[in-house]
């Protein structure tokens, strides 16, 4: 799932990337092509990463809908719909993945009083 998902935010950014040369967008300076990472892997559960990328696709969701408004280019507009739509085959997937691991809060059910 990691593998999927880090492939389609590496398609998004090349489309960003080509659009901001389209438009000559100066790029921002590339953050470093490797980082240092903890050797004691152990502390990273599934679950917690899990849940960090699963805030971090509901974020999005709303972050790629507020851009995709706030564009007045179709073309712009076009783009984020785009991102838009894989963001939501995400989610899908995920909810679909901590359904099955138990890792989704259920949340309790309110019954009508009358």
């Amino acid at each position: 799932m990691l593998t999927w998902g880090l492939g389609i935010l590496k398609q998004q950014i090349g489309k960003i990337e080509a659009e901001m040369n389209r438009l000559g967008i100066p790029m921002p300076t590339r953050p470093p092509k490797s980082i240092n990472t903890p050797t004691n892997t152990e502390v990273l559960r599934d679950e917690l990463m899990y849940r960090t990328i699963y805030m971090g696709v509901q974020n999005f969701l709303n972050e790629h809908q507020r851009t995709m408004l706030m564009m007045k280019n179709k073309r712009l507009q076009s783009l984020f719909l785009k991102m838009q739509q894989a963001e939501i085959e995400m989610y899908t997937k995920l909810v679909s993945y901590g359904t099955l691991k138990g890792w989704l809060q259920i949340p309790p059910e309110y019954k009508s009083s009358s």
